[in-house]
């Protein structure tokens, strides 16, 4: 699906005025096929730390198709930790004996849980409303990843449409929440 670029780089500027916060549109140049590689990116504080939600499109004659929104915060951790989450497929349904238990047996049986934490996973994933956020958004991807002391933390909302300014708000709202799991 293609929409104005207008409409779109409009959205994430306004969604930035109305959080206070940075709003950036990086252009990459084109390769030929006259076309334009764009990411639109909003950053905000949060724990002395940027939150950056950002999300790339092709624009070519004024219209872009637009990808995934993710959204990803870093901060320092020597401790090394690896966590993701994702839907279970028929095959891991089968064999789920490795699997992280939360306690919930429908989440459970809808996601597979990797960790080298597990009981900072049971404190982030046993809480309902987290599982309620992934219960309830069949496009949600959930990893976090520590490499050289930096940790990053990543959602991905793997939809590629045009986003509301609530529906980014809501992502935000409920990375927020993941994050101040971690903590």
């Amino acid at each position: 699906m293609q929409i104005p670029d207008t409409l779109w780089i409009k959205g994430f500027n306004d969604f930035a005025k109305k959080n206070n916060a940075t709003f950036h549109l990086h252009k990459n140049p084109s390769l030929g096929y006259h076309s334009e590689y764009l990411t639109c990116s909003v950053i905000f504080s949060y724990r002395s730390k940027d939150v950056v939600i950002k999300q790339q499109g092709i624009k070519s004659n004024d219209e872009v198709a637009l990808s995934f929104v993710v959204i990803e915060y870093e901060y320092e951790n020597w401790k090394n930790f690896s966590l993701s989450l994702s839907r279970r497929e028929f095959f891991d349904k089968l064999f789920s004996a490795g699997s992280l238990k939360t306690g919930s047996e429908q989440f459970d049986k809808s996601f597979t849980i990797s960790t080298s934490d597990k009981i900072l996973a049971r404190k982030i994933f046993g809480d309902e409303q987290v599982q309620e956020l992934f219960l309830g958004n069949q496009f949600l991807l959930f990893n976090v990843q520590t490499q050289n002391g930096v940790t990053s933390v990543k959602l991905k909302s793997m939809e590629q449409k045009l986003y509301s300014q609530d529906e980014l708000q809501i992502l935000h709202d409920e990375f927020i929440l993941l994050i101040d799991k971690l903590y």
